[in-house]
């Protein structure tokens, strides 16, 4: 039972959408297993095989749980030393820089932090497996992630949709490693596109108010800093930040 809480503690809640829906169907034909364990239970990729009976997958549900809540206390201590450092500095340190970063993980991270903002929102994961890790600073790319994110769900909450989404995935795209961040709201207005990475901006639109502050502009800074490239395109339904970083020992 111990190897659910470690599994909890060590990973969080790094399963994609397709794991967690392929886990939830296994538990669907079980019989005992009251829905809220079922639904921890997927959440946590644990399958019927793993555990003897109904009893035993609740405990495994709770280990679980108790491991990954102090996880994601970890990951939050570790991203606010990080974003007080980063103040004080006003700049990526180089001694910040790794040169095996796991680009899966910062999202992770991200999504932690970001937990009590987009639970009201269904959450699709697609992030490619194996992916080739990046020279680049951990914590200034959990921080690129944190803002995308939170823009895009007060978009949501803003102005409401039906099944308000938020999509993210990784991919390898030739010598570069996409990260797409799309949500199915509103969208932003075309006019204004141009003008979203400016410092403070803030405009209504139909009721809608897109004040984005510093968040768009610290994300440019920091993936221009990583010498990466960001790109938007949005329409109603669809608004999709990709940012592409350059994959060491590859050449365009």
């Amino acid at each position: 039972m111990r190897s659910f809480f470690m599994r909890g503690l060590e990973l969080g809640q790094q399963v994609s959408s397709r794991q967690a829906r392929e886990a939830r169907q296994e538990w669907d034909q079980e019989r005992g297993v009251p829905l809220p364990v079922v639904k921890k239970l997927a959440r946590a990729n644990i399958h019927p095989g793993e555990v003897r009976h109904g009893g035993e997958a609740e405990e495994a549900a709770e280990l679980w749980e108790l491991g990954y809540l102090l996880h994601d206390l970890q990951i939050a201590a570790q991203q606010a030393a990080h974003v007080v450092n980063s103040i004080k500095s006003m700049g990526i340190s180089q001694q910040s820089w790794s040169h095996n970063v796991d680009v899966n993980q910062t999202l992770n991270e991200a999504l932690t932090i970001l937990a009590h903002v987009t639970k009201p929102l269904t959450l699709e994961l697609e992030l490619a497996e194996e992916l080739p890790t990046l020279e680049a600073c951990h914590g200034e790319l959990v921080q690129v992630w944190v803002n995308l994110m939170k823009n895009a769900a007060e978009s949501l909450r803003q102005q409401p949709v039906p099944h308000p989404t938020l999509r993210i995935g990784t991919a390898v795209a030739g010598f570069q490693l996409a990260v797409t961040i799309e949500d199915n709201g509103v969208g932003i207005p075309t006019e204004i596109l141009d003008k979203i990475y400016l410092p403070n901006f803030t405009t209504k639109v139909e009721g809608l108010s897109l004040g984005l502050g510093l968040g768009l502009t610290i994300v440019q800074r920091i993936v221009a800093e990583h010498e990466g490239d960001i790109r938007v395109i949005s329409k109603p339904g669809c608004t999709r930040f990709t940012v592409l970083l350059n994959l060491p020992n590859r050449k365009p």
